[in-house]
């Protein structure tokens, strides 16, 4: 596996961390341009920044911390034990020095880059936002010098199949997930491969939209039914009777008024 790192970059950037890994992206465009992973996320972020950084040294907060940190904690603790200022100073700034350019080849080591090009699965892949999903699948697609086949298309249908499922009514949707899920982390890398997944990701959708629409006849099968054949609701009968008193009491109250009408004697 190449596990060279991206090199920089004309134009500005800018870094945005995920729980998976660095994404780089132009300043002026928005793109993305290059995703650093390791399976130490602080590592990953460190060297996308100081890869894409526009400054010669430090390139990064922690090179400007080894730098400039070492050698006042040197100092300090010379000063402190009763030694000469000059030397801890001096051991310290070689320190610093060192561990800020030792820093970004350990770095280097750990993780794996790759720019987002057209046409290929780990762009394709970060492309998705579906974090659930890179997070599964980001170790294989990543680590690819060579596409399989279909594997741009097996990314596309892979997060299609999971948005489905999220969307659907299945009741072993939590299974659902963790089978695509499972999938994204065992992804395939041989042509045959990768067919024989997509042949059964499509399978699973025609199955999610069948299911889909089953329900949703079943809803309007059971709507129309309510209305052909009501049942009414309980109570009903009581709230009728209740309905025909109160009626019954407003008649009688009329026909006093009626006759008290009558006989009050006319107005001269």
């Amino acid at each position: 596996m190449d596990n060279s790192v991206v090199p920089a970059q004309g134009g500005a950037f800018r870094t945005v961390r995920h729980p998976w890994g660095t994404v780089v992206h132009r300043t002026d465009t928005g793109r993305p341009v290059s995703v650093y992973h390791s399976k130490s996320t602080p590592a990953a972020d460190y060297l996308a920044r100081v890869e894409h950084s526009p400054l010669t040294w430090p390139r990064s907060w922690e090179e400007a911390v080894f730098g400039v940190g070492a050698p006042i904690i040197a100092t300090a603790i010379g000063v402190s034990s009763g030694a000469p200022a000059f030397w801890p100073l001096l051991l310290g700034v070689g320190a610093g020095v060192a561990g800020a350019f030792l820093a970004r080849p350990l770095a280097a080591r750990a993780t794996t880059a790759r720019r987002l090009d057209a046409g290929r699965a780990v762009g394709a892949l970060v492309a998705t936002g579906n974090d659930e999903l890179i997070a599964a699948a980001i170790d294989p697609v990543i680590s690819f010098d060579v596409d399989p086949a279909g594997a741009v298309d097996l990314v596309a249908e892979l997060d299609a199949a999971w948005r489905a499922a999220e969307a659907s009514s299945v009741h072993e949707k939590a299974g659902v997930i963790a089978a695509l899920r499972d999938t994204a982390a065992h992804f395939p890398t041989t042509d045959g491969q990768v067919a024989t997944i997509r042949s059964e990701l499509r399978s699973m959708r025609r199955s999610l939209a069948s299911l889909d629409t089953a329900k949703r006849e079943l809803d309007a099968a059971t709507s129309t039914a309510d209305l052909l054949d009501p049942v009414p609701p309980r109570g009903i009968d009581a709230l009728r009777a209740a309905t025909q008193a109160i009626e019954e009491d407003a008649e009688v109250v009329r026909a006093v008024v009626d006759e008290q009408t009558a006989a009050r004697p006319p107005l001269s």
